[in-house]
């Protein structure tokens, strides 16, 4: 039975699937075989600085990692000290503090028009949340440390399912321990390798913990793999161990996009989506009318006064003729007839009308609906299409021969791996990554030989060697061989007496100690110059790092004097905070698609009070509204008014939808906050005292200026002190209140006034002085005709002098 089930043919649908088979069997084997290259061709690019960077590593730990492997052995043979100084940890620690110090805060703005403020401070919280609960500060501060030390730091960004709720998944962060283990895209040009193609996470595992792992997989075989033409076998295959990888890889995925009539951009299958949204929505609005219609023509139609079956006029019976309509019903109750209508009576040829049972009438037939579709709107309307390659990141588990997992869709179009590196320089068209102390390990080691040979010689000083005839010390040798060691109060030994040619004797001197002479001034000076070779290779000296000590000394001063050690080491600072902008710009792509249902997320609202809450994302605004006033400690620093308008308004809209507009990132740098209270409150303190001396317009631009925490609240502060006539409110603000006079200004003021008047009324008297002046002369002129020439002239020439502009 078992041969006849062999030779049995196989179906169509078998012979499919063992087609679909061997095709995906030959997919994953050219897959594997680029995947193996791609990872020979990285590790063989980088080798050198990833030597280096090790090398740095062990540099720094110390001991005998900072001589020479043989002259450690010829020391040892000769009981010589191998002395090391630390003087390269301090300039690390020093950086890592700096950048501890200059934190950077991630910071959303919109990208383009849909993009609003509101979902833009909504996502940044939602960061600084993912920040809070993967502790970013460390992360953050170990890639810095890590490179630093060997030129090389990394983390990663990941997904999870939210402990409370297995059916959502939730954005968080982690740190790569190893970061020489992260071998990126060589031929990316980007600082931060945000357009690498591929990137590889090892990770060594040994034969029981992959059978834990992965019992399903096969042990990858190193003789297996040799058989097969592996090359690169010494990559993959240790003594005890292999390696295996988590593999990002960039493939592109061709995308259809249209320029819609009202000039926005969707992509063909939102378009189609959108289109059949909106059909369904306007068939559902006709179907409405058309049940609207139907329930109206079902309704019982009046029929007119007099027609037939219709009630008659009040006061009228039927037709007596019954040429007509008339009414069954009276329009009075008769007695012995029963109340209601009465059978309609047709009146038969020549004879009395006989009753006639009225047929039904026939349901009534609505009327066609009208089915014709409103025209298309403008956001619908498609102008243009074009065909584009979009990213698309996928993960895999990778072991040398096989794929262990995947391929798994990774969200956004970057992949989530973050690189950080020292100054880098490009040379012969490798680059050469370099970190803080690479420079500075020769240095290290001349000053640990100075150091030793100062040792040296001063533990030789008490110990000069002892001068003697073997006769004197022989008898006594094991004193002298200790002497050295322990401090004798007294050394025998054996006198000898020495007998010349004339017969006299001379005692022959006790042993004595050679002196080894002084330490050589020229090795201290030594000392300090290989010191100083140290500070210019890290690029940071000693004074700028040391602390003053003038206890009196300013936030500014400090600065000041960080400021060469700060310029010669920002590029990893620089470097560090380029990292963390391509962090939060990974994660900015990433909340769409994460967060994409109506839920609650963990947020930290505002940068300096730094409020933990929860906030609701793509939820209805009724429902939002709901749901923080029924809890509003859980969503503290969000206010329910300002969901109101929106409420009444659009209540079906979303609240927080992610999903709406595009946005991007930026950092902003700065110390912590408590740091900046405290510069803040010391710069206001400079203000304070010495403003005295500065008028109010100088004192507001000053403090305007200043990067201070509540800066700007104190400079519009001092606005308003400004009178509105020296300078003017801004567009669109209010105008500013006049402040109060002081009570000695409105005494001079009212003086001024008061003498202001004296001086109008003084004027008015002298005016009315000349007028009644002018008047008697006007009197004297008309009294001058009955007098001689000479008064009639008089009185002309004074009446001429009054009226004369000079005499006003």
């Amino acid at each position: 039975m078992d041969d006849n089930k062999k030779d049995k043919p196989l179906s169509e649908e078998e012979a499919e699937e063992k087609k679909k088979d061997e095709l995906k069997g030959e997919k994953a084997k050219k897959f594997l075989e680029k995947m193996r290259k791609r990872y020979e061709r990285e590790v063989k690019a980088d080798k050198e600085n990833r030597d280096a960077a090790a090398d740095d590593q062990r540099f720094l730990m110390g001991g005998e990692n900072q001589w020479s492997s043989d002259d450690v052995a010829l020391r040892k043979i000769l009981k010589r000290p191998c002395l090391t100084l630390d003087e390269l940890n301090r300039p690390v620690n020093q950086l890592v503090g700096e950048m501890r110090l200059n934190k950077a805060h991630i910071k959303v703005i919109p990208s383009d028009a849909e993009g609003n403020m509101q979902i833009a401070k909504s996502r940044q919280a939602i960061i600084h949340g993912i920040e809070y609960d993967s502790e970013a500060d460390a992360i953050y501060d170990y890639a810095g440390e890590m490179m630093a030390s060997c030129g090389y730091g990394a983390w990663r960004i990941l997904t999870r399912y939210c402990e409370d709720n297995p059916f959502l998944q939730e954005i968080y962060m982690q740190r790569i321990k190893n970061p020489l283990l992260v071998y990126p895209d060589s031929h990316a040009t980007s600082q931060v390798y945000s357009d690498g193609k591929y990137l590889f996470i090892l990770e060594k595992i040994s034969n029981d913990d992959f059978e834990e792992r992965y019992p399903s997989k096969k042990v990858p075989d190193v003789e297996d793999f040799k058989s097969r033409g592996g090359s690169s076998m010494e990559l993959w295959f240790e003594e005890d161990a292999f390696w295996i990888a988590d593999y990002y890889v960039v493939e592109e995925e061709e995308k259809t996009f249209c320029l819609m009539e009202n000039d926005d951009i969707l992509l063909e299958e939102e378009v189609k989506e959108k289109k059949k949204q909106w059909e369904e929505k306007q068939k559902e609005a006709l179907e409405m009318k058309q049940m609207a219609r139907m329930l109206t023509s079902a309704m019982p139609a009046q029929p007119p006064a007099g027609a037939l079956g219709a009630p008659a006029q009040p006061g009228m019976g039927g037709s007596r003729l019954g040429l007509g309509s008339f009414s069954p019903v009276p329009s009075q109750p008769q007695p012995g007839m029963p109340t209601g209508p009465a059978p309609a009576m047709v009146p038969p040829t020549g004879g009395s009308p006989v009753p006639v049972v009225p047929k039904p009438m026939p349901d009534a037939v609505p009327p066609t609906p009208d089915f014709t579709m409103p025209p298309l709107p403008d956001s619908l309307k498609i102008s243009k299409k074009a065909t584009k390659k979009v990213p698309k990141v996928k993960h895999y588990a990778i072991a040398p021969d096989q794929i262990l997992d995947g391929p798994n869709d990774i969200p956004g179009r970057y992949i989530p791996v973050i690189i950080v590196k020292g100054p880098e320089k490009n040379l012969d068209g490798k680059s050469i990554t370099r970190s803080l102390i690479r420079n500075a390990k020769d240095p290290q080691r001349l000053l640990n030989w100075v150091e030793t040979s100062k040792g040296e010689l001063t533990a030789m000083l008490p110990h000069s060697p002892w001068i003697g005839t073997p006769e004197q010390i022989q008898p006594f040798d094991h004193f002298y061989q200790a002497a050295n060691i322990q401090n004798y109060a007294w050394l025998p030994y054996k006198a000898q007496v020495l007998v010349d040619d004339n017969g006299n004797s001379h005692l022959i001197p006790p042993p004595t100690r050679v002196g080894v002479g002084t330490m050589p001034v020229q090795l201290f000076q030594y000392a300090a110059d290989v010191r100083a070779y140290i500070e210019d290779a890290v690029g940071m000296s000693r004074s700028d790092t040391m602390a003053s000590e003038d206890p009196s000394r300013t936030g500014a001063a400090v600065r000041g004097k960080r400021a060469p050690s700060d310029v010669g080491t920002f590029a990893f600072i620089d470097n560090l905070h380029r990292g963390i902008t391509h962090g939060g710009r990974i994660i900015n792509e990433m909340i769409p698609e994460v967060y994409d249902t109506p839920r609650d997320v963990r947020v930290m609202l505002g940068e300096e009070d730094q409020t933990l809450s929860f906030m609701p994302v793509n939820t209805p605004y009724a429902e939002a509204f709901k749901k923080i006033q029924k809890a509003p400690g859980r969503y503290t620093g969000i206010d329910p008014k300002e969901l109101q308008p929106h409420v009444k308004d659009e209540p079906k809209s979303k609240y927080n939808d992610l999903s709406k507009g595009d946005y991007d990132v930026i950092i902003k740098v700065g110390p912590p906050f408590s740091t900046a209270r405290e510069e803040a409150a010391e710069q206001m303190m400079i203000v304070a005292t010495q403003g005295q001396k500065m008028n109010p317009v100088d004192k507001y631009f000053t403090v305007k200026n200043m990067n201070l925490a509540d800066g700007g609240e104190y400079a519009d502060t001092l606005r308003r002190m400004i009178p509105p006539h020296i300078l003017p409110p801004k567009e669109g603000e209010p105008a500013r209140p006049q402040p109060p006079v002081p009570p000695q200004m409105q005494l001079l003021m009212q003086k001024a006034k008061t003498e202001e008047l004296k001086q109008n009324n003084a004027k008015i008297k002298e005016q009315n002085i000349m007028l009644q002046t002018k008047a008697k002369l006007l009197e004297m002129a008309k009294e001058s005709d009955k007098t001689d020439k000479e008064v009639r002239r008089i009185a002309l020439q004074a009446i001429s002098d009054v009226f004369s502009p000079g005499g006003e």
